[in-house]
């Protein structure tokens, strides 16, 4: 591993994370005129860079940046806001925002004073990530064109699901010696694909093979808003009419339509993702266990415990325990 102080300024140090790297890790801190905090560079076997950005800034900076290279990037927001522009239309994107860009394009960041910042960076070859949707789709070729138009709402903010965040914690924390530490991370990080691009690419690109879909128009659409609505309210969620009357559809197309794009009810999603939630929380430390329970929308923290052992064999308080004896 290498670590060095690049005396750059921002925006040549973005320029830099933006060519590929000879060495399987590097660690780069701030030069004292931009800021302080560091950036953690991996390649993996595959090709594929994580990037992970701890830092803060000593004054606002306006970057711009143009990737030479076509690439996939998925990047969380794991603490800190920011705004940018992707190709002209702007963002503004907030902690535990995914957002997501698959080709080269113009990006302006407005970087503000004093605001931590902390942020995680998958980047995948474009041929990586070409196999990655054939291995959704074997029967057809991939276009990447035809990858763009499915997924060109993407490039705004998503909420990070519940089940990425567990994986992101894990791929942070890796518990293991650097002999397979990079076998780990690579695995998980397909884990991670898996679950982020399942219901964007399978289902949009390969179609529903089983039955006819009961799906018209916008319907899915407004069923992906209905389901990133269950996220950010799932400490206080709304009645299954009401989350129908928030996104525009009946009861009954929502729920029919939930499970055929989710294979599963509406509250059955919603359990399990405040399950996930329960657990990367738990995993910080930060809050205790009956804040977890109701930081999550259980009232109940015994009802909770149960759930939660039902679906990972563990006691919330293992965790906790685990965690805090570190």
């Amino acid at each position: 591993m290498s670590s060095n102080v690049l005396n750059i300024t921002l925006d040549e140090l973005l320029e830099r994370l933006h060519l590929p790297t000879h060495t399987e890790m590097e660690t780069i801190r701030f030069p004292e005129t931009v800021g302080e905090g560091t950036i953690e560079r991996v390649r993996l076997h595959s090709g594929t860079e994580i990037h992970k950005w701890d830092f803060q800034l000593q004054k606002n900076d306006d970057v711009e940046i143009t990737s030479p290279i076509s690439s996939t990037d998925l990047n969380f927001l794991l603490h800190g806001h920011v705004d940018y522009c992707i190709d002209g239309v702007s963002h503004h994107a907030k902690e535990n925002d995914v957002q997501l860009s698959f080709r080269s394009q113009v990006k302006k960041i407005k970087y503000i004073a004093g605001v931590p910042m902390t942020f995680l960076k998958i980047r995948i070859p474009t041929q990586k990530f070409d196999d990655f949707i054939e291995q959704l789709s074997p029967n057809r070729n991939p276009r990447f064109e035809l990858i763009d138009e499915v997924l060109g709402r993407s490039y705004g903010q998503e909420v990070i699901d519940p089940a990425v965040q567990v994986i992101l914690w894990q791929i942070l924390r890796c518990p293991y010696p650097k002999e397979i530490r990079n076998l780990y991370i690579e695995a998980k990080v397909m884990e991670l694909l898996s679950i982020y691009f399942y219901y964007r690419i399978c289902q949009a690109v390969c179609g529903l093979k089983d039955k006819p879909s009961i799906l018209r128009g916008d319907d899915a659409e407004k069923i992906h808003v209905a389901q990133q609505f269950l996220l950010q309210h799932m400490e206080n969620p709304p009645s299954l009419i009401e989350l129908a009357r928030q996104v525009g559809l009946n009861d009954f197309k929502l729920k029919a339509g939930f499970k055929e794009l989710f294979g599963t009810t509406v509250f059955g999603y919603l359990r399990e993702k405040r399950l996930e939630k329960a657990f990367c929380l738990l995993q910080q430390g930060q809050l205790n266990i009956s804040e977890v329970a109701y930081s999550v929308g259980y009232s109940n923290s015994g009802y909770f415990a149960g759930a939660f052992k039902e679906k990972y064999g563990l006691k919330p308080s293992q965790v906790y325990n685990e965690i805090r004896s570190r």
